[in-house]
C-alpha cells in the first residue's frame, strides 16, 4: 500500500465500520424478504434487483448516520494526538451496532403486528412498555435465535474490523495537514452519503417507492433509517399542484352535504346549516364498537370465510351492512382520528403523533355533548396506552374509561395489554345503564391484537378453519362476547332508543398491497329503526362521523373530509386511505396510488383485487382525474390542519350558536 496516499489509521477504521454496515443491512434485509416472502406477488427478476439495488441507498445512507458519531470521537480525541489505535476499540461503535441489531429485530416483529417498517412509532411506546416486552416475550424461540445471530454476527464483525484495520497500523502517523484533510474528506462523504447522494432533494422513506406494489417499497426501507429520519425531518410536504382556492372547491364539492353551507373562507371545510332547523332533531343515542384488527376476510356476512363470526353475521343481516367498507390506515390512531374527528391519516402528519392534537377541532364527542349528549370513551388497557385518553379528552368525551375503573368478577384476570373484551363490554353495558339519556359511547377492543391471549382454551381447541388458529380462536371469541353483550343490552331500556356502528379499526396484517389491505365493514344496526340493507357502495372511516350527523339532523358546524352513508345524493362515493407511504384514492371502479412524486399506479379494485395490472399508462385520462381530486383532497386537509384552520376556538360553557356568531368577525382577511 501506497503509504503517502493512505489515509490515517483512524479515518480508514470509519471506512471499514461503514462498509461492514452496509453488508450487515443487505443480509437483514434479505432475512426480512424471506421472513415475509408470502407477499410477493408475480414481482419480477428485474424488480427484485431495482428492489435491492434501491435499498442499498438507504443502508449506506443509514451506515453513513451512524459512522458520523464515532468520526467526532476520532476527531476530537484520537487523530490530533498522533493516536493511530484502531476506532473500533470504542465503547461508542459496538453499541452503535447493538442498537441497529435491536431495532431490526423491533422491526420484524412489528411488521408482523403492523404492516409497515418501524419507524417514530417507538418513540411512543413509553406508555406501553410493559405490555410490548410482554408481547415480544411470546417470541421466545425466535429471540433466542437472534441473540445467537447477534454474537455471531458481532464476532464476525469484530474480526473483520479488527483485520481491515491492522492493514493500516504500520502506517507512520500522518502530519497534521494531512489527518485534518483526511478528516474533512471523510466528513463531507459521511455527510453526502447520509443524503443520499447530490440529488435536488435529500432522501427520504417515500423514495422507495419506486413501484406500484406496496411491499416490495418496504422491502427497499431501512428500519434505522425511517427511525433517524422521523427524528430529523422539518415540515410535513403539502402538495402544491393546484391553486389554494380550486383545491378547496374541489375537496369542498367532494364533501358539501345537503342543507349546509361553507359560509367562512378562513374555515373553509367547516359546513354550517344553511337554515334554521323547523322540527327538533331526534334524542338518539350512538354508541360506536370499535374492533381491534377484523378484516372483512374472516367475517361470513361480507363474503369471508363463513363461521367465524356467526354472531357478526347476524347483526350484518339486521342491521345495515356495507360490504366494501375501508379502514383509512393502518393504525389504530389513525382510525380513532378518522371515526372520531373524520381526520385523514397522511404519512408524515398523523392527528395523534403530532402537535396537531392541540388544534381546534370539532369531533364527535363535541358536536353531541354540545347539544345535551353525555359521552364516554371506554378502553380495556391501562389509561395512557396509545394516548387514547388524550385523544378522548380532545374529541369532546367527558369520562374515559379504563382497565382502572373496569370491574372483575372473582378469578377474573386480565390479558397483557388489558381487560379481555367480555369482561369491558360487561363494563360498558353497566355504564350505559347508568348514563343520562342521550348518549354518546366508543368502546374500543384490544383482545384481538396480537399476541391474541385468550381467558379459556376452548377457544383454541375448536378453532379449525385458519393456519393461524391463535388467530382464528382469538376473534371467535370477541365475536362471542359481542353476542353476549347484545344479548344483555336488548334487555335495557336504552337499546330501542340506540344506534349501534360496528367497525373494525384495520385489517390484520397479512395482504400488504391489495384490496384486502383496508377492506373492512361497518354495521349500523338499530332494529325497528334501521332497516336491514347491504349497501355495496365504496365508504370509508372518513364518513363516520357526517353520518352520525345526518341521523341525528344535527343543527350544528361541523367539518368532515368524507360524506355521509345515507345522503343519496352522492352519485359517487371516493375513499381515501394511507397505505405505508402510499397514498391511495378509491372512487367508482378504481384505485389510484400516489406518492408525493406523483401517481405510481391504477387499478380496477373489483376485478384486480391483488392490484397486479398497472393501468396508470394506459389511461392517462382516468389516472389525471383522481390525480386531481386526491392531490386537492391532500392539499387542502393537510394544509388546514397544518395551519389550525378546521373551526375556530370555543370556550367551554359558550352556546355554540352564540360562539359562531362571534367568529363570523374572524373570518379570512
Amino acid at each position: 500500500m501506497n503509504k503517502k496516499l493512505a489515509p490515517p489509521a483512524n479515518t480508514a477504521a470509519l471506512f471499514i465500520f461503514l462498509f461492514t454496515n452496509v453488508i450487515l443491512f443487505m443480509l437483514f434485509r434479505m432475512a426480512f424478504l424471506i421472513r415475509y416472502q408470502s407477499h410477493l406477488s408475480n414481482s419480477t427478476a428485474s424488480e427484485m434487483f431495482r428492489v435491492f439495488l434501491n435499498g442499498l441507498r438507504f443502508d449506506f445512507a443509514t451506515a453513513c448516520f451512524l459512522v458520523l458519531p464515532i468520526w467526532a470521537l476520532a476527531f476530537f480525541k484520537r487523530d490530533f494526538k498522533n493516536n493511530v489505535k484502531n476506532v473500533a476499540a470504542l465503547p461508542a461503535e459496538l453499541f452503535l451496532f447493538w442498537a441497529a441489531l435491536s431495532g431490526f429485530l423491533i422491526d420484524i416483529i412489528y411488521y408482523d403486528v403492523s404492516g409497515r417498517r418501524l419507524s417514530y412509532e417507538i418513540f411512543f411506546l413509553k406508555t406501553d412498555l410493559r405490555e410490548m416486552l410482554i408481547m415480544f416475550g411470546h417470541y421466545t424461540l425466535g429471540l433466542i435465535l437472534f441473540l445467537v445471530l447477534c454474537g455471531l454476527l458481532t464476532a464476525a464483525w469484530w474480526l473483520i474490523q479488527r483485520k481491515a484495520a491492522g492493514c493500516f497500523r504500520g502506517l507512520p502517523p500522518k502530519g497534521f495537514i494531512n489527518r485534518l484533510v483526511w478528516q474533512i474528506v471523510a466528513l463531507l462523504f459521511l455527510l453526502v452519503g447520509f443524503r443520499g447522494g447530490f440529488q435536488t432533494k435529500p432522501l427520504k422513506p417515500s423514495h422507495a417507492f419506486i413501484t406500484s406494489q406496496t411491499f416490495l417499497a418496504h422491502v427497499s426501507l431501512n428500519p434505522i433509517f425511517c427511525v433517524i429520519h422521523s427524528l430529523k425531518k422539518g415540515s410535513p410536504y403539502v402538495p402544491d399542484v393546484l391553486p389554494q382556492p380550486e383545491a378547496i372547491t374541489i375537496t369542498q364539492n367532494l364533501v358539501r352535504a345537503p342543507g349546509m353551507d361553507f359560509k367562512n373562507p378562513h374555515y373553509p371545510i367547516l359546513q354550517e346549516p344553511s337554515a334554521p332547523q323547523k322540527t327538533p332533531p331526534p334524542k338518539l343515542n350512538i354508541v360506536i364498537l370499535t374492533l381491534e384488527g377484523f378484516s372483512a376476510k374472516f367475517v361470513g356476512a361480507v363474503g369471508g370465510i363463513p363461521g367465524i363470526t356467526p354472531h357478526l353475521d347476524r347483526l350484518a343481516a339486521q342491521g345495515m351492512l356495507f360490504t366494501n367498507f375501508l379502514a383509512v390506515g393502518q393504525r389504530s390512531t389513525d382510525a380513532m382520528a378518522a371515526i372520531g374527528c373524520s381526520i385523514p391519516p397522511f404519512d408524515d402528519l398523523r392527528l395523534l403523533e403530532s402537535p396537531l392534537h392541540q388544534d381546534n377541532f370539532r369531533c364527535v364527542g363535541t358536536l353531541l355533548k354540545e347539544t345535551g349528549y353525555s359521552t364516554l370513551f371506554l378502553h380495556g388497557a391501562k389509561t395512557g396506552s396509545l394516548n387514547l385518553n388524550f385523544f378522548a379528552q380532545m374529541a369532546g368525551f367527558e369520562n374515559y374509561v379504563g382497565k382502572e375503573k373496569i370491574r372483575r368478577e372473582p378469578g377474573e384476570k386480565d390479558s397483557s395489554w388489558g381487560a379481555y373484551d367480555h369482561i369491558a363490554l360487561r363494563q360498558l353495558n353497566a355504564e350505559l345503564r347508568q348514563m343520562k339519556e342521550p348518549f354518546l359511547a366508543l368502546w374500543f377492543s384490544l383482545t384481538s391484537h396480537t399476541p391474541f391471549e385468550l381467558p379459556d382454551e376452548k377457544y383454541l381447541k375448536a378453532a379449525k378453519l385458519l393456519p393461524n388458529r391463535a388467530l382464528e380462536a382469538t376473534l371467535s371469541y370477541v365475536d362471542e362476547s359481542l353476542g353476549d353483550f347484545f344479548t344483555q343490552a336488548e334487555k335495557e331500556p336504552f337499546f330501542k332508543n340506540t344506534i349501534f356502528f360496528i367497525l373494525p379499526d384495520h385489517t390484520q396484517e397479512d395482504t400488504i398491497g391489495t384490496y384486502d389491505q383496508q377492506h373492512i365493514f361497518l354495521i349500523i344496526y338499530s332494529p325497528g329503526r334501521i332497516p336491514p340493507r347491504r349497501v355495496e357502495s365504496l365508504s370509508g372511516q372518513l364518513d363516520v362521523l357526517p353520518t352520525i350527523v345526518d341521523l341525528l339532523r344535527l343543527n350544528t358546524p361541523f367539518h368532515t373530509f368524507g360524506r355521509s352513508l345515507i345522503d343519496t345524493s352522492v352519485k359517487e362515493r371516493f375513499a381515501y386511505v394511507e397505505r405505508g407511504g402510499h397514498m391511495g384514492w378509491f372512487e367508482g371502479p378504481n384505485l389510484l396510488l400516489a406518492s408525493e412524486e406523483g401517481a405510481v399506479g391504477l387499478f380496477e379494485w373489483e376485478k384486480d383485487k391483488n392490484e397486479k395490472k398497472n393501468l396508470v399508462r394506459r389511461f392517462p385520462d382516468i389516472t389525471g382525474n383522481l390525480k386531481k381530486e386526491l392531490f386537492a383532497f391532500a392539499q387542502t386537509s393537510k394544509r388546514l390542519l397544518l395551519d389550525n384552520r378546521l373551526a375556530p376556538a370555543t370556550t367551554e360553557g359558550e352556546g355554540v350558536k352564540s360562539h359562531f356568531a362571534r367568529s363570523c368577525s374572524d373570518r379570512a382577511k
